[in-house]
């Protein structure tokens, strides 16, 4: 029997305005879409997906971004865990969990009206055939620190 997965990636943090993901007194970013639905993958062997967003970031103080993914998750709460996916971020590799990693750092503010680039997303998944066949869903948190 093969089961079939369907990923849905949510982006996301603490406070969520439209497709605006953080705004502070010092740095903004948004992206061009709040949620990824990802196509269904094989249960079979390595399976890379790969999704580009639109991203806007303005920073008017020095700013680090960190990233986090905290892994899929079934409908019935069952985990993909980190040793059958993996989430890489513009070529930078993020561990699946709560641990956040460096993706932007400057020591200077952006330009004037920020910055437009496009951000490279790519996952990978093993051996799904261990887990039920369905959706799953997981979160990118995007951290931005700034000081000013």
């Amino acid at each position: 029997m093969v089961n079939s997965v369907l990923v849905l990636l949510c982006l996301g943090q603490a406070a969520v305005a439209g497709d605006q993901l953080f705004s502070g007194s010092c740095a903004s970013i948004a992206f061009s879409a709040n949620e990824i639905r990802l196509p269904r993958v094989s249960p079979y062997g390595w399976c890379k997906v790969d999704a580009v967003l639109d991203c806007h970031f303005s920073a008017s103080c020095p700013y680090q971004v960190n990233v986090s993914f905290d892994g899929f998750v079934g409908q019935d709460g069952a985990m993909i865990g980190e040793e059958n996916a993996a989430f890489i971020i513009d070529g930078v590799s993020v561990p699946v969990g709560r641990r956040s990693v460096p993706w932007l750092i400057s020591k200077e503010a952006t330009p004037r009206g920020g910055i437009s680039m496009p951000v490279k997303l790519g996952f990978h998944f093993r051996d799904l055939s261990r887990h039920a066949g369905g959706s799953y869903a997981g979160e990118i948190t995007f951290t931005v620190f700034g000081s000013g």
